[in-house]
């Protein structure tokens, strides 16, 4: 009863969106207007859980308007399974990248797939650049949604699949509407400043 859990904060001045690099990153990528932007980041290893990414990919309408970016160390190994698949159209990897803030700046939608997890600090920063959150509920993530979002079961590919169809059928406006208010929990909830007053507030004793 005298533990005190504090989370990491998000830097909300780097992570936060930008109508001008979300037109630039789009444009790059050749999407149209329709299509939604899905980000996954994370490296190759068993506890992101990819092949669960990938069957859920799989288990989509073929004709969802989406494409998913996969960022991270060894990625470019999942390759052949997406050509097993046949999701080939759907999936782009991207490697390791140094400008993660920007993809999520573009993105409308992050992906997660884990099998398990501490609080990954990707999906506060996602949240924080304005993006709708599809997880599975492996470890914290479920400690940064908002009532807006609900992860599903871990190792669970069609969960997940409906889950992402759920968010790729929403209309522009509730995908913004999500977005802002994923962003405004991040700001109230976990920017440093707010964590910085909770360390405060512990080290004055007053938690």
């Amino acid at each position: 009863e005298r533990s005190v859990s504090m989370p990491n904060g998000i830097n909300i001045d780097i992570f936060h969106p930008d109508e001008s690099i979300k037109k630039n990153i789009r444009s790059d990528f050749q999407l149209n207007n329709q299509q939604k932007m899905v980000l996954a980041v994370g490296r190759n290893d068993i506890q992101k859980d990819y092949p669960n990414m990938l069957n859920a990919i799989s288990l989509l309408p073929s004709n969802e308007n989406f494409k998913l970016f996969i960022v991270g160390l060894d990625v470019e190994e999942l390759q052949p399974e997406i050509v097993k698949l046949g999701v080939s159209n759907n999936i782009e990897l991207l490697g390791l990248r140094k400008d993660v803030d920007q993809l999520m700046a573009a993105a409308d939608i992050l992906l997660m797939s884990s099998a398990w997890e501490g609080l990954p600090i990707v999906i506060g920063e996602a949240m924080a650049s304005e993006c709708n959150i599809v997880t599975t509920d492996a470890g914290g993530c479920k400690e940064w949604l908002t009532h807006s979002e609900a992860p599903v079961p871990v190792k669970n590919s069609q969960a997940l699949a409906d889950a992402l169809q759920s968010k790729l059928t929403l209309n522009d406006e509730d995908l913004t509407t999500i977005g802002k208010a994923n962003r405004n929990h991040i700001v109230q909830q976990f920017s440093l400043a707010g964590i910085v007053a909770k360390w405060d507030v512990m080290y004055n004793g007053n938690f």
